[in-house]
Formats: C-alpha cells, sequence, structure tokens
C-alpha cells in the first residue's frame, strides 16, 4: 500500500448475507460455485487471520489487523481454520467457502 497518511487496516466476515444461518457469522459454510447452500453444513471453528501468527483473531466480528504510517508499506496476513472431527466432507461439486473484508481507514 502507498499511502500519505496514517492508515488502519480492519478484517471481518460479519455479514451472513447467502450463508446459511446467522450461526455461520465467521464461519465456513457449504458453497456450491454459485451460492451458499440453503440449510448447507457450516465448519465448528470460527475462521481466523492474524498478522504476525502470535495472535488469532476470529472473523466473526471486526478486528484491526495492521496499522501504518505515511509511506509505502506491504503487509501479509496469515490465515487459519481449526478442523473439527465433527466437522463432515460436503457433496460433491460443493466446497467450504468464506468472504473476508478488509476495510482501510486513515487515522
Amino acid at each position: 500500500m502507498t499511502t500519505n497518511a496514517p492508515w488502519a487496516i480492519a478484517v471481518s466476515d460479519e455479514s451472513t448475507l447467502g450463508k446459511p444461518s446467522p450461526a455461520a457469522l465467521g464461519k465456513m459454510a457449504e458453497f456450491d460455485g454459485a451460492a451458499y447452500t440453503a440449510g448447507g453444513k457450516v465448519l465448528t471453528d470460527v475462521f481466523q487471520v492474524s498478522r504476525d501468527e502470535s495472535t488469532w483473531l476470529n472473523t466473526d466480528a471486526s478486528h484491526g489487523l495492521f496499522t501504518g504510517l505515511a509511506g509505502v508499506s506491504d503487509r501479509y496476513p496469515y490465515f487459519q481454520q481449526t478442523i473439527e472431527a465433527t466437522d463432515t466432507r460436503v457433496g460433491s461439486g460443493h466446497f467450504y467457502r468464506t468472504v473476508l473484508t478488509f476495510t482501510v481507514s486513515p487515522t
């Protein structure tokens, strides 16, 4: 990113738009390639993001991920998804999906 002012980046998956239920907030849900599957499967654990792999942030709420000063900056997030033994495979042609929103704002 190149900027002329201090900045911050937040990350979240606060939208349940199209997901099978509000319980899917921040979680990966069954997707058929075009839309979330109605009544589809949802992974047990929330998808997580980290700035440095030392602290993991749940994506079911907005969290500050990076901050910086004016100038040029390269930052790369890390992603983590825990899979529980009770999480099951989705059917043929389906997969688990979530959409993260990265919001940049001046500070």
